[in-house]
């Protein structure tokens, strides 16, 4: 299972990598709807979402609406878990 990260691509050495990047960067896009990011999530078998609170963008509605659900939480981090019963149009 691929690991997608939202890092500055720049960085990247490989195709595959920046490839990954860009969906992170799609999927964590505070202009993203939540059925967006549900298709992110179905297209590339997105399975949970380990998100720092500090530079976390999107709101945390439209990932639970996409059909995410929050399994960890502390004063740092969230983990999100995929369902596929998302709502959001």
């Amino acid at each position: 299972m691929p690991t997608y990260f939202a890092v500055d691509a720049r960085w990247l050495a490989f195709r595959e990598e920046k490839s990954q990047a860009e969906i992170a960067h799609l999927f964590l896009s505070p202009e993203s709807k939540p059925v967006e990011i549900r298709r992110l999530a179905e297209a590339h078998n997105i399975k949970f979402a380990l998100l720092h609170k500090e530079t976390l963008e999107n709101p945390l509605k439209n990932l639970e609406e996409a059909g995410f659900a929050t399994v960890f939480e502390n004063k740092a981090m969230i983990i999100l878990s995929y369902e596929s019963k998302g709502t959001g149009e």
